[in-house]
Order: C-alpha cells, then structure tokens, then sequence
C-alpha cells in the first residue's frame, strides 16, 4: 500500500490559475496533476538534466531515422546499448541486471521520453517485452540492436522478433 503525505507549497499565482485550467480541462484534481508533476521530476527530470538528455518531436524522430541506412540505425542502437544505454541504467538505478534494464525501458525510454509503447510480463524465468512504435523500420532496428547490446553486456539469452 503506497503511503501518501500531506505537504503545503507555495507557488505563482499565473501557474496556480494554468493547473486549475488544466484539472479543469481534463476533469482531474490539481492535487493529481501536482502529484504527477513531481514524481516526474524526481523519477525522471532531475537525472534527464544530468545525463544531457533533451527532447525532440516525434516527427523529427522519424526524419533522422529515415535518413540513416537499416546499418546505420542498427550500428547507431549497438553502439548506444553499449556506451549510453548501460551508463543511463546504472546512472537512474545503480545496479545493471536485468530488473533494471527493464524498468529503464519502461520508465525512461517509454513512460517519460514516450520514443515506444513498452510491455512486458515476467514468469519468473524469462521476460517478454514488446516494443511499439511508430517510427518505420529502422527505428526498430535500432531499438533492436540497442536491447540486444544492453542484455549482451549481461550474458542473458535473448530472442527478438522485428
């Protein structure tokens, strides 16, 4: 059971009057746009800033894999898994296993960055995860070859399917 905890802040009145256009507009509470608000930060925005992670439009996405070669994209993904992907997962998590290579797709790669749509189930033995998107081939190849580096690092067995 998550525990929750009353705090008072105090903020502009110009960003008090635009969460309660937003909670409005969305028929949510302010208190849960806050609380999404900060969780984001804690879980996401404070590391982003201090690994040198920036945002980009989807559409921008789309043309920067568009204009690599299907061996470019994938060298481009071996190359991230190996360096980035490893120096992010150990950077947000500590550790680098596969727990955290999982919860670092889900969280950073899916939740908050939103590059793909991330599943996966867990039966003790093995994991099962799906990646979705909708940035053409090449960007599945190189989110392929970014996940097959990262759990090569970890000496995993791994089956992918593009």
């Amino acid at each position: 059971m998550r525990r929750i905890e009353t705090r008072i802040f105090r903020i502009d009145t110009e960003v008090a009057e635009q969460l309660d256009e937003l909670a409005q507009k969305n028929k949510i509470s302010v208190n849960v746009i806050a609380s999404q608000a900060l969780r984001k930060h804690v879980e996401y925005d404070a590391y982003a800033e201090n690994f040198g992670l920036v945002t980009i439009s989807k559409g921008l996405l789309k043309t920067f894999f568009s204009l690599m070669s299907e061996e470019q994209a994938r060298a481009l993904g071996r190359k991230s898994g190996e360096h980035e992907g490893v120096a992010l997962i150990t950077f947000w998590f500590k550790d680098f296993n596969p727990e955290n290579v999982i919860k670092s797709l889900d969280r950073v790669a899916s939740h908050y960055n939103h590059n793909f749509e991330f599943e996966y189930t867990h039966d003790g033995q093995a994991y099962v995860a799906v990646l979705r998107h909708d940035c053409g081939p090449r960007a599945s190849a190189f989110y392929a070859e970014f996940v097959k580096s990262v759990f090569a690092l970890l000496d995993t067995r791994d089956e992918l399917e593009e």
